[in-house]
């Protein structure tokens, strides 16, 4: 009898003379559990199907973590259990495409700035919640603007990669602690299969190395009587023709020396002659900038594709010779 009265002293004093401590506040995903108390922390390893990723792909769902996570603790106002998101980043081969990352509590807004969102017990870190066990309703997504990335090399991404981090911090209270946040979880997404990127990307059909565009000739007389600029009564046509994978974005650059005062000509290489030279048009109406780059197609279809331009003559004055006119140029073609 003594023994059962002084088993109940001591429950007595430990509740009026003691610090509380922590309840238990733990996280569970895949199986697996992280406890939070007194600063607890960990990390999960969250394995994800493979998403298809492509130049139509704009908004893409990751995962939705409302599936597998969930915690355990009180987010009451003794308690104030919680945890919010400080960090999510995407792997260099998703933010090389274009792809940047966002979360999205429920069906609520999409953050594309995800410090600060609030992700359990609900998306206001609430202090009046009951002790129990919560969802963390939170999706994990991709975003891109069209036409943005790199796409012009295919890639894989293979399985046990990571794709996404995001990085969390908790907020719970302890013995001698203080409700203050606290570095928490980090979640590691990796894909559980395969994952393929298709490449964009051209090849010329023709090989067009030191092709020579030869003009038609134009007596002296009739370029002086032009007068200064392209002379529009004798060009060349040439083309390109490459053969692309469907929704390729192609540009091209063209690189040579130009005459003096005439950024947009392409200067004569036969000495003496210096005031004719040799101006480029694509599709016979855009003037051709050498070492500015020109798109010539946002999404080319699968197949074929021909590239056309013109050679015209242009003076930028009437001091012009009898002669050959001569002008070098390079083409380099960008694909994405």
């Amino acid at each position: 009898m003594e023994k059962r009265i002084s088993f109940v002293l001591l429950l007595l004093l430990g509740w009026y003379g003691y610090q509380p401590v922590a309840q238990a506040f733990v996280c569970y995903s895949q199986g697996d559990t992280i406890n939070l108390d007194n600063n607890g922390s960990g990390t999960f390893y969250v394995d994800i199907p493979p998403v298809t990723l492509n130049k139509s792909s704009l908004d893409v769902l990751l995962t939705d973590m409302g599936n597998y996570a969930s915690c355990y603790g009180a987010a009451d106002n003794t308690w104030q259990d919680a945890f919010k998101s400080t960090n999510l980043t995407l792997s260099p081969a998703l933010t090389n495409l274009g792809f940047k990352g966002y979360i999205q509590y429920g069906s609520g807004a999409k953050s594309m700035s995800p410090p600060d969102v609030c992700l359990w017990p609900d998306n206001n870190c609430s202090i009046n919640n009951a002790f129990g066990t919560y969802a963390i309703n939170a999706k994990i997504g991709l975003s891109r603007s069209a036409g943005s990335g790199n796409w012009s090399a295919g890639m894989s991404i293979e399985p046990g990669d990571e794709v996404a981090r995001l990085q969390t911090w908790t907020r719970n209270y302890g013995s001698g602690q203080s409700y203050n946040w606290h570095y928490g979880i980090t979640w590691i997404f990796r894909v559980n299969a395969k994952m393929t990127i298709p490449a964009y990307t051209c090849n010329i059909v023709t090989p067009y190395d030191q092709t020579i565009v030869n003009l038609p000739s134009v007596s002296r007389a009739d370029l002086v009587g032009n007068g200064t600029g392209r002379y529009a009564n004798a060009n060349k046509e040439f083309k390109f023709n490459l053969s692309c994978d469907a929704g390729t974005k192609v540009s091209v650059k063209v690189e040579g020396d130009t005459m003096t005062g005439q950024d947009t000509v392409l200067e004569n290489k036969i000495s003496g002659n210096p005031d004719v030279g040799i101006q480029l048009l694509y599709n016979n109406t855009t003037v051709v900038k050498p070492y500015e780059t020109l798109k010539l197609v946002d999404s080319a279809s699968a197949g074929q594709q021909l590239f056309s331009f013109n050679a015209y003559y242009f003076t930028k004055s009437t001091s012009v010779t009898g002669g050959l006119v001569k002008a070098s140029a390079t083409f380099w073609f960008d694909y994405q």
